[in-house]
């Protein structure tokens, strides 16, 4: 489809003074509705980056306009904004899908080189990211903003030490629920009835 500004696009449904400017002013390079799933993939042209909570408000309002189950919001960006700041912002949003490792981003950075993302993190955890989708998520959003497949890495500190991996075990142990063992009643014979008869042990 040819661009045609969110207001006109959408201004029928929503209310267009309610979202943010940004979005006001952007402008809508692709709509794609699968009628089966009742889905919807929204792709928009931004001037400035916007992220967070103005994006996930802005997909439950349309699904709540149109009776969908899921809209997906795609974002094209300016080239010149492809840094640190902006990445770390994806990485941000990314990393909701994957609470599970959240934690292994505190204290990271980033660093940009030509088409290079580079995250340096601090908590270990290399393996258990890698484990998830994380990265195929961020090379997707990066890819849908700019255009292009960016090469991510990691560095500092990505594994435990023996050490460590020996007390996040111990850890882990101490934390499993101990389950008590039920008594069981003694069986004490068969009267003249032929039904069992169960004593009740101390």
């Amino acid at each position: 489809m040819n661009s045609v500004k969110f207001t006109e696009c959408f201004g029928e449904y929503l209310d267009i003074q309610s979202l943010n400017n940004i979005i006001k002013n952007s402008e809508v390079v692709g709509v794609t509705c699968d009628q089966n799933s009742r889905t919807m993939r929204v792709e928009l042209n931004l001037s400035t980056p916007i992220f967070g909570e103005d994006i996930t408000s802005l997909a439950r309002k349309i699904e709540e306009a149109l009776n969908l189950k899921k809209v997906f919001i795609i974002k094209h960006l300016p080239l010149e904004y492809f840094n640190v700041d902006t990445v770390e912002k994806m990485i941000a949003d990314c990393i909701n899908d994957y609470p599970m490792i959240r934690g292994f981003f505190e204290d990271s950075s980033v660093g940009i080189a030509d088409k290079t993302v580079t995250i340096t993190i601090k908590k270990g955890g290399l393996d258990s990211i890698e484990a998830t989708s994380f990265n195929e998520t961020l090379g997707d959003e990066i890819f849908n903003a700019f255009g292009f497949a960016p090469e991510i890495k990691y560095g500092g500190k990505t594994g435990f030490s023996e050490e460590e991996m020996t007390a996040k075990m111990e850890k882990i142990q101490m934390a499993k629920p101990v389950v008590k063992e039920e008594k069981k009643p003694k069986f004490t014979g068969v009267p003249a009835d032929g039904l069992p008869v169960y004593l009740e042990s101390a």
